[in-house]
């Protein structure tokens, strides 16, 4: 199925593809049978022209024309997208637009996105930061920079972590007291600890290190 035209989003928007690689993806679709198959299967499903509406956006509005049926449309644009033709999700716009009006938009490309979720029951709420396609660590935090405005916000559902200073400062004597008194040795120290401790959210840093680390502060601490 030819794809003839692609037209380029408005450049407000700061993760649009270019229309450079939007054609490198429209020449694999254009090879493909499954992306045929499905552009031909939305526009019989769903009443719209063989060829698709004409590019107007004012004559033919795909909110009102497809009114009672946009949402259901958009979802099934969705599964195509991801399931039949193996594309990132956020070339759905670019999938559905293109089965209504014969054009294919220059997709928002979000590799990376954020979504606060609410725990069953419970009213408190965790933050995924979900990868939408493989990327390089270094591009992994070129994009958490980007939206991090967007965790930021997203970040105010959740709770705030506990900082437990009282108890640190009891592990802390704890440390030197079996360290000077009982002259234990740092290994027998963080497996006594990790064993005291196991249902606390220290247990993770009760490691040999980390007790070195504690035991020479808290003596610091105590002698100035």
């Amino acid at each position: 199925m030819k794809i003839n035209k692609i037209i380029k989003e408005h450049p407000m928007w700061t993760y649009m593809l270019s229309e450079r690689e939007t054609r490198r993806v429209a020449d694999l679709l254009e090879n493909s049978i499954d992306f045929e198959k499905s552009i031909i299967y939305l526009r019989k499903k769903y009443n719209i022209p063989v060829n698709g509406y004409p590019f107007d956006l004012k004559k033919h509005p795909i909110e009102w024309i497809m009114f009672d049926t946009i949402d259901e449309f958009f979802e099934e644009s969705s599964r195509i997208t991801e399931e039949v033709l193996n594309l990132p999700s956020y070339w759905m716009g670019g999938i559905s637009y293109f089965a209504f009006y014969d054009v294919l938009i220059t997709p928002e490309r979000m590799p990376i996105w954020v979504k606060a979720i609410k725990q069953k029951g419970d009213h408190s709420h965790s933050l995924h930061i979900v990868l939408q396609e493989r990327m390089s660590k270094a591009e992994v935090h070129k994009w958490i920079d980007e939206i991090w405005n967007d965790i930021e916000e997203n970040m105010q559902s959740i709770p705030t972590a506990k900082k437990h200073k009282m108890l640190r400062s009891e592990i802390a004597k704890r440390i030197v007291d079996m360290k000077d008194k009982q002259d234990m040795k740092f290994r027998q120290i963080a497996d006594k600890l990790q064993e005291d401790y196991q249902d606390s959210d220290f247990y993770d840093v009760l490691n040999e290190n980390n007790i070195k680390t504690l035991y020479h502060r808290w003596k610091t601490k105590i002698n100035e």
